[in-house]
């Protein structure tokens, strides 16, 4: 699997997560999964605009970070060179 399809896979797996908990009332858990994304960008934007904004910046920041994160460390695994 290529390193772009993988990062799209985590990515959106992480965004689906973090909506599903929205639904569910849960946003200390898009806070908690999101996390290295909340001590970062999270906390600054809840700082100038409020949970909203802080949450609103975490999700498609943690999504990213994920998302490389998977797309790096997968490929590495599968025997290539990332």
């Amino acid at each position: 699997m290529s390193d772009r399809k993988i990062f799209l896979m985590v990515s959106l797996a992480d965004v689906l997560t973090c909506n599903a908990l929205a639904v569910l009332g849960m946003t200390q858990g898009i806070w908690l999964l999101n996390l290295p994304a909340t001590l970062t960008l999270g906390h600054l934007g809840a700082m100038v605009g409020g949970d909203s904004m802080g949450l609103a910046i975490t999700v498609p920041a943690g999504a990213a970070m994920y998302g490389w994160a998977g797309a790096r460390f997968c490929g590495r695994s599968a025997g290539r060179e990332a």
